[in-house]
């Protein structure tokens, strides 16, 4: 079994803080890092990015360079 949460990735802090994985690189991490100590092993990421799908797919590579090898 496992344990998924559907998050928006929004790094313009647009949308809900409890939705969303947010802000600059280390929070990012840090909210992505909770959402783990409390048994998440699945997340659906929903892109918000402003600027169309260049902007979306930028901050989806970021997203898996930056944040997701640093989750603790």
């Amino acid at each position: 079994m496992q344990l998924s949460v559907r998050l928006y990735l929004d790094p313009a802090s647009n949308m809900r803080p409890a939705l969303s994985i947010a802000g600059d690189t280390q929070q990012m991490i840090d909210s992505m890092s909770q959402w783990k100590s409390i048994g998440v092993d699945h997340v659906l990421v929903d892109i918000t990015a402003p600027g169309g799908p260049g902007a979306r797919l930028e901050a989806m590579q970021a997203f898996m360079t930056d944040v997701v090898p640093n989750i603790g």
